[in-house]
């Protein structure tokens, strides 16, 4: 986001006060300058005229200049034709999408990317925009320009158009055509316009004058009368490619202007909002590149039966078991549901949270309102998703779906629209007074307004009682609701739906919850506590809990601190770990309850916490203990040596949703590429058995030379794997290799082994360099050492020993590094979630010439800054384990990224491959957060290889000293070369190599 000042319009002052506490917590905005306004003195002043008072409150904050950037979104009007919105405007509608909840999060950063011109930008809020391939265009200071994208053609019957010599609004086909547009597409107008800083100040200046003057503040309060114009029929058909007639004062300030459209790629999306129906229809049926999940912040306790395409979004489903349901396509948002409650088919409930056994007929709508006149009573407006709002009753209009006949012969049309009020008020669901205002503690008043959802069922007789208590409470109408809803209420509702009830109930029972976690609230951590006695047994629930309870006893924002090690509380990990239980898990809690008296001591207590949450989730990913062990039958022969070798991999698609526990509780997929670095297998192994009982580990090749200048470990008892899961420690990924054939039990190892072992392992890649290092010489030495004993060195079988390597070992690795490099070429491996972890591994063949096309466009940059990424990987764990927004969001996206990655490479498509990567890394800098997964200097790299390259991405997690680059048409590696040469002559940081790239058709070699 780019913008020196937002502004966004709203329908009256009461609406401007909830605008104002929905951008306070937007993130995207925190230390932007922000600006609500809303239609002067109550008059309705159109877009136009909204734009100009937007434009005048901007300016009086902060004077437009010719450099300055500001952003002005209308979500002011009625939302007549989507009444779920009135009250709290379309710009903060809810979308199914961890980051992006709402339409305004998502046009923040769509529209910053139109142009970096300074100016105005003015679009509306009911749309969704996608422009992946739209490049900032340059606008003069005396432009007017729209955003226009190409889309199907019945689009043009419903939105305005531009065409070549004018903009259509609402044509018909026959203009359509007439305009030059086939029936294929049209060039659909946005929603987007620019207007240069020259025009944005002769519109300002507009506002001096009488009538214009009457759309403004100032304009009213010194008496001018209201006045109201629209942006498009009156401001942009005065520009002079437009404006035929006799001039106005409009076409005269704008005599100097020209309209321009920028012309968006043809990948780019348009999808409008602005109806009940198209809400529901987003939500239930999105785009593909919405990226929404059907999902977000929910929590449904056993038995729901929540159809698997309905949506629900921070809600808490809690009804009968067995008889409680949402059925499919259904929206439930903010709502707490018990009792038997029923959800219809394309049906939405908003807000509902006091309503016992909701039954919401298929395609109907409720949302509960509080009101401010008296506080604490609330209001349910109700009515169907094909009602037609504006329509008069007796003319076509319906109510709950149902013509109005049918809804007048049970409810008088006096009742409805009273003899007091104006005669001139249209007679129709918008000025209905259908609504009744009442106390939530009283069953009776309740069951009054809930009787109005019967008329959705088709009922033709309404219980006399019931009615009569209607008639008697007062009552409102949708047109009546912006003006008498409680801002405060209504915002602070949807922060209170969850926390306290899923603290209460099952925290740990569903994936998609992400709760703020204050630190050292003794409530919250006794929640936790019981809830770690409820789940004693279960160490994947325990995990999170235990890292969830870190984060209460310290700030979840403190340094995370490995290597815990107070032996009070060892003893107490090692009874949760060896044995679990109810008496395991009391024993953990009491010690933890002698380090609550001072903030040192707690943040002591949360490091162990949080490594105890680590050896859970190592200890849930761990091989069975009962896993038979290998028998050892045909063993190479004495001195006689086993090789291996195996290439590097360079990340695609995917990344970190391989990670534990993040691939067991969300599942996921990763794409990547075997490459040989330089021209060779940068790592391997070699392993042989000998007479000496005895074990040698070094790192190295396996000559005398390379042996004479390592340093060799050597094991002679079981005692001597001590520390092998410490990474710091001498060999101890080698100790680890040895001890995953044993299921971890060194004593095992050397009573089944009669001979010793010598087992070495190099790699020509520097430490940190983000190419899968570590796993893929685990890998190799898993091989030699399984030919050496003569078991299954089956290429999933080696992943298999490798994964139980890592969690030996604690380093919280996943099973991309290894199959990586073990598998050759391209590939995608996905894992669904649950445990044991199961892995599914497809080549992807690469079209004929795809192979050259890649290898003379990508390559490799040795950064010179080497990426270590434990510590990382802790923080973004604990992240996950918080279930943040972000993170969540992230890693739903990273399944899909590498999905796409996969088809592009199988289709040949290396521009689609380049954008999926760039995606990526987009990603990870999200995960880890930018400064640190990116050094200063390689954003710097990055930045002046822009001309050269498609997308630039570290590689790895966290992102490592190796970045992959993929070229632009016409640029080859050596053009590459000359640009990192420019670069490096600037000193501006490492110096960087660029390496040449190969893809690997072998994978993991092991011989003998």
């Amino acid at each position: 986001m780019s913008f020196d000042l937002i502004v966004i319009t709203s329908s009256n002052p009461v609406q401007l006060q909830l605008f104002e506490l929905e951008l306070a917590a937007l993130p995207a905005l925190k230390g932007a300058r922000i600006l609500a306004v809303t239609d002067p003195q109550g008059h309705r002043v159109g877009s136009g005229g909204g734009t100009l008072n937007a434009l005048v409150a901007a300016n009086a904050l902060a004077p437009l200049t010719s450099t300055s950037r500001t952003l002005v979104l209308h979500s002011g009007g009625d939302s007549q034709r989507s009444p779920l919105c009135t009250v709290q405007g379309k710009a903060f509608s809810s979308l199914p999408h961890a980051v992006h909840a709402t339409p305004l999060a998502r046009l923040l950063d769509v529209l910053a990317a139109v142009t970096r011109s300074p100016g105005v930008i003015v679009s509306s809020t009911d749309v969704l925009l996608h422009l992946p391939d739209l490049a900032p265009t340059e606008l003069a200071a005396d432009c007017v320009a729209g955003l226009g994208i190409y889309s199907p053609f019945e689009y043009g019957l419903r939105h305005g158009v531009f065409a070549r010599h004018s903009i259509l609004q609402k044509a018909s086909a026959e203009q359509l055509r007439e305009a030059g547009f086939t029936k294929d597409q049209v060039l659909l107008d946005s929603g987007v316009i620019f207007f240069g800083p020259a025009l944005a100040k002769e519109l300002l200046a507009l506002a001096a004058h009488a009538p214009y003057s009457g759309s403004t503040l100032a304009g009213l309060d010194q008496g001018h009368a209201p006045y109201r114009f629209e942006l498009y029929t009156d401001i942009l058909l005065s520009l002079p490619q437009f404006h035929k007639t006799e001039p106005t004062p409009l076409s005269v300030a704008l005599c100097k202007a020209h309209f321009v459209v920028i012309e968006a790629p043809p990948s780019s999306r348009f999808v409008h909002s602005g109806t009940t129906l198209e809400l529901v229809a987003l939500a239930t049926q999105p785009p593909e590149f919405a990226g929404f999940t059907r999902r977000v912040h929910a929590l449904a306790m056993p038995h729901q039966d929540v159809h698997e395409t309905a949506v629900v979004i921070n809600s808490l489903l809690r009804g009968t078991a067995q008889h409680s349901r949402v059925e499919a396509n259904a929206v439930v948002e903010h709502c707490d549901l018990f009792g038997t409650y029923c959800i219809g088919a394309g049906s939405v409930a908003s807000r509902v949270n006091v309503l016992p056994g909701l039954v919401l007929p298929p395609r109907c709508c409720v949302q509960q309102i509080p009101l401010a006149a008296r506080r604490g009573t609330l209001v349910f407006p109700c009515f169907g998703v094909l009602d037609t709002v504006k329509d008069e009753a007796g003319k076509g209009g319906t109510f709950m779906n149902v013509s109005w006949e049918t809804v007048l012969a049970q409810l008088p049309a006096s009742e409805l629209w009273p003899p007091s009020a104006a005669a001139a008020a249209v007679r129709n669901l918008w000025t209905a007074k259908l609504f009744p205002v009442i106390d939530p503690a009283s069953a009776v008043e309740r069951d009054a307004a809930l009787m109005l959802l019967q008329l959705g069922d088709g009922a033709i007789a309404l219980d006399r009682l019931v009615l009569a208590t209607w008639q008697a409470l007062p009552r409102v109408a949708l047109a009546d609701l912006a003006m008498l809803f409680d801002p405060v209420a209504f915002f602070e509702h949807r922060a209170r739906v969850l926390p306290t009830l899923i603290l209460q109930r099952a925290w740990a029972n569903t994936l998609a919850v992400s709760l703020p976690v204050p630190p050292h609230n003794k409530e919250l951590l006794r929640s936790l506590d019981g809830l770690m006695r409820a789940h004693a047994s279960d160490f994947v629930t325990l995990a999170r809990l235990a890292s969830l309870m870190g984060d209460v006893l310290a700030d979840a924002s403190a340094p995370v601190v490995e290597g815990a090690a107070n032996a009070l509380f060892t003893a107490t990990f090692n009874a949760v770990l060896d044995v679990g239980g109810l008496a395991a898990v009391d024993r953990l809690l009491a010690m933890r309850d002698l380090f609550l008296h001072s903030a040192l001591d707690r943040a002591r207590a949360a490091a162990h916490m949080n490594r105890l949450s680590q050896l859970l989730v190592h200890r849930s990913m761990a091989a069975p203990a009962d896993r038979p062990l290998p028998v050892i039958s045909q063993p190479l022969a004495l001195n006689t040596w086993a090789h291996a070798s195996c290439p590097a991999r360079i990340d695609l698609g995917g990344g970190w949703s391989d990670t534990p526990p993040v691939t067991f509780e969300h599942g996921g997929a990763v794409t990547n590429m075997a490459i040989l670095v330089d021209g060779e297998h940068a790592l391997g192994a070699s392993c042989r058995l000998m007479a000496a009982r005895r074990i040698d580990l070094w790192l190295g090749k396996m000559d005398a030379a390379e042996k004479a200048g390592a340093r060799v470990t050597t094991l002679a008892h079981p005692s001597d794997f001590a520390g092998f899961n410490d990474p710091a420690s001498p060999c101890a990924l080698l100790k680890c290799v040895l001890l995953a054939f044993f299921n971890g039990d060194a004593a095992a190892l050397f009573e089944r082994l009669e001979c010793g072992v010598q087992l070495c392992a190099w790699s020509n890649l520097p430490v940190g360099s983000g190419l899968g290092g570590s796993s893929i010489v685990a890998a190799c030495a898993v091989g030699v050492v399984a030919r050496a004993l003569g078991l299954d060195e089956s290429r999933l079988r080696i992943v298999d020993w490798v994964l139980t390597v890592e969690q030996l070992l604690s380093s919280g690795g996943g099973w991309q590094d290894q199959i990586g490099g073990i598998f050759p070429g391209v590939k995608i491996a996905r894992a669904p979630r649950g445990l044991p972890v199961r892995l599914d591994v497809q080549p992807v063949e690469l079209p004929t010439g795809f192979t050259a096309l890649v290898e003379s466009r990508m390559a490799l940059l040795n950064t010179g800054q080497a990426r270590l990424a434990r510590d990382l990987l802790q923080r973004v764990l604990k992240k996950w384990a918080r279930r943040d927004e972000e993170m969540v969001g992230c890693v739903d996206a990273l399944v899909g990224n590498a999905e796409r990655g996969a088809i592009a490479a199988s289709e040949g498509d290396l521009e689609a491959l380049a954008r999926e990567l760039a995606l990526f890394w987009s990603l990870k800098r999200t995960i880890a957060g930018a400064a640190q997964a990116e050094p200063e200097h390689v954003t710097g790299l990055f930045k002046a290889l822009e001309p050269s390259c498609l997308a630039c991405s570290l590689c790895g997690a966290g992102g490592g000293g190796f970045a992959v680059v993929v070229l632009r048409d016409g640029v080859s590696v050596d053009d590459l070369r000359a640009r990192v040469a420019d670069w490096n002559a600037l000193g501006r940081g490492p110096e960087v190599a660029v390496k040449r790239l190969q893809v690997c058709t072998r994978g993991l070699v092991v011989g003998s």
